[in-house]
């Protein structure tokens, strides 16, 4: 899959005349250097894996969990649909709140380095993510059932991860007016964050591991929303590193350091838990 590097402004809006002109994709793809059949294999590759990834961690990790919690709680009644969804709602609300909030710093930050927009970003995101499910957390508190909608629905961070990852191919369907400047902002990505890295493997380990770490996270807020600064300080500082391990190449690296973190949250809050 051919890459190109950053361009110019007046490049982008050549580029993106171009794009316009052309009715076929498969032919705006290779105005872009990409190979549009490999592309959606590996689309659809990715696709898969982040579904059966979360699936995975909903399956195994937070359901699980949620059931420790509501049996330490003493919940013994039947679960209630509508408090399971008034969580998951709320912790949607957040992601959603958050991917405006970045889309925001990427728009306004298109004229600063790469480096700053990625810092700015990696220390907003978790820091809003923190906030906004101990908001969540602090208000549903006194309906134990949505404690199931709030851990699981916190995988929405990695399917969200993933299906950013997965655009660029409707990026090249649909022909935006900004699709140059989209896909020139995929270009400048690590292969764990984009299809055009041609890399499945890595961006499923991404995705995994951050929705491991919301999970994590939503759960210690559970147990003890007292945590929330230390947690949103923490956060941000693994966040921080790990983009700067991504963007050095150092993807192994980068990944111990994500599902390190997922690792000692869910092992605090399994020590936590037992103590409830």
């Amino acid at each position: 899959m051919g890459r190109l590097g950053p361009v110019s402004d007046p490049e982008l809006s050549s580029l993106n005349a171009a794009l316009r002109a052309e009715p076929d994709p498969r032919a705006r793809a290779k105005l872009l250097d990409i190979d549009y059949d490999d592309l959606r294999r590996t689309t659809r590759r990715i696709q898969v894996g982040v579904f059966l990834s979360q699936l995975a961690v909903v399956v195994f990790v937070a359901l699980p969990i949620t059931i420790v919690i509501l049996a330490a709680s003493g919940h013994n009644e039947g679960l209630l649909v509508h408090l399971m969804m008034e969580g998951l709602l709320g912790v949607l609300a957040v992601n959603v709140f958050i991917l405006v909030v970045v889309q925001v710093i990427l728009r306004v930050g298109r004229r600063w380095r790469i480096e700053a927009v990625q810092l700015a970003a990696g220390i907003v995101q978790p820091a809003l993510e923190t906030i906004g499910l101990f908001v969540v957390i602090v208000v549903l508190r006194d309906s134990p059932e949505s404690v199931v909608g709030i851990v699981s629905g916190s995988i929405a961070r990695g399917a969200i991860y993933g299906e950013s990852a997965a655009s660029i191919i409707r990026i090249i369907n649909k022909n935006p007016r900004n699709a140059a400047w989209m896909i020139d902002q995929h270009r400048s990505l690590p292969p764990t964050a984009t299809a055009l890295g041609n890399s499945v493997s890595t961006v499923v380990a991404a995705v995994a591991g951050r929705a491991l770490t919301s999970v994590g996270l939503a759960t210690l807020l559970w147990i003890d929303p007292t945590l929330v600064v230390a947690l949103a300080v923490v956060s941000s500082a693994v966040s921080v590193a790990l983009n700067r391990l991504l963007f050095a190449a150092r993807f192994s690296e980068g990944m111990l350091v994500l599902w390190g973190w997922a690792a000692v949250q869910l092992a605090f809050a399994l020590v936590a838990g037992r103590a409830l």
